[in-house]
């Protein structure tokens, strides 16, 4: 549940930071989200002991759905 709700809150900070990203690059927004969220999560795997799986699982989780988020927000509504 704890690598679930890493990735939910990743892709969908990513999301609306690429969403809302006037010229900046959508990509870029959802990088700093995702960069956000991935110090935070180490910083509370430093602070608790964690097994090692949950170490790697935690970091393809965020960087995953920040990449997929940030791509699903960045798309542009065709004209």
């Amino acid at each position: 549940m704890v690598l679930l709700s890493y990735a939910v809150g990743t892709m969908t900070g990513a999301f609306v930071g690429a969403k809302i990203a006037v010229s900046d690059g959508p990509a870029r927004q959802g990088l700093f989200v995702t960069v956000l969220m991935l110090i935070a999560a180490l910083m509370n795997l430093n602070a608790f002991p964690h097994p090692a799986w949950f170490w790697s699982g935690c970091i393809v989780v965020i960087v995953g759905s920040g990449y997929f988020g940030a791509q699903l927000g960045g798309q542009r509504a065709a004209k």
